[in-house]
C-alpha cells in the first residue's frame, strides 16, 4: 500500500514474511576507536573473527575490540559495530 504524506514524499508498506523464527530484539551496537576498519559505517559482525578481519586484533589503546570479544565470549551472536 501506498499512501502521500507531503507533495513529493510517499510511505510504502510491506508486510513481512512470515518466517519460523522471530526477528531478534538482541542485536548489541558497540561504538568505539578500532585499529582499523571503515570509519562512519555500522558494520555487522556475528563472530570475534568478524571482527579481528573488520577491524583487526585488539591493540591495547581502546576497549572497544575487549567489550567484543567478551560480547562473543559470552555467546553473543550479532552486534553492529561503529567506529
Amino acid at each position: 500500500m501506498t499512501s502521500a504524506a507531503l507533495p513529493g514524499v510517499s510511505l510504502t508498506f510491506e508486510r513481512a514474511a512470515s518466517g519460523d523464527e522471530p526477528l531478534r530484539t538482541d542485536v548489541a551496537v558497540f561504538l568505539g576507536r578500532t585499529r582499523r576498519g571503515p570509519v562512519g559505517v555500522p558494520v555487522r559482525v556475528e563472530s570475534w573473527n568478524d571482527v579481528v578481519g573488520a577491524f583487526g586484533p585488539p591493540d591495547g589503546t581502546s576497549a572497544t575490540p575487549y567489550a567484543l570479544r567478551g560480547f562473543f565470549e559470552n555467546q553473543g551472536r550479532a552486534a553492529w559495530v561503529l567506529r
